[in-house]
């Protein structure tokens, strides 16, 4: 990983800029990957109000790889931000709005998942 070799601030800014423009919907989705991982071991302080929009405009794309990559950065960006992610990335589809509320339920450990493993903890009694 380059961020661990060269200065993170500009490795950041190549992989948006470069990298989450590009005309590759696969490179699209690495750099999106890389992004997630570069967030979870940096934190969110190297990123702009303008990058999590762009990154939520990615979630909308008609590519799998892409869409799923995208919600994954912005999963890791809500750990860190909570609630706070909705005023940091703006209006968004409804598509992607659903998208994004059900990962975010699914980090905070949402009823469906609490349910299912207190009926599945409850069967072993």
């Amino acid at each position: 990983m380059a961020f661990d070799v060269c200065d993170k601030q500009m490795c950041y800014n190549f992989v948006v800029g470069q990298g989450l423009q590009s005309k590759n919907l696969n490179a699209i989705a690495e750099c999106l990957d890389e992004l997630a991982e570069f967030i979870i071991r940096n934190g969110i302080d190297y990123s702009s109000d303008k990058e999590m929009k762009l990154i939520a405009r990615l979630a909308d794309s008609p590519s799998k790889n892409v869409r799923e990559s995208a919600v994954k950065a912005l999963g890791e960006a809500f750990k860190l931000l909570d609630d706070n992610i909705w005023r940091v990335i703006g209006d968004v589809t409804p598509k992607v709005q659903g998208l994004l509320e059900a990962r975010f339920k699914k980090i905070k450990g949402g009823p469906a998942l609490n349910t299912l493993y207190a009926s599945a903890s409850m069967a072993n009694f």
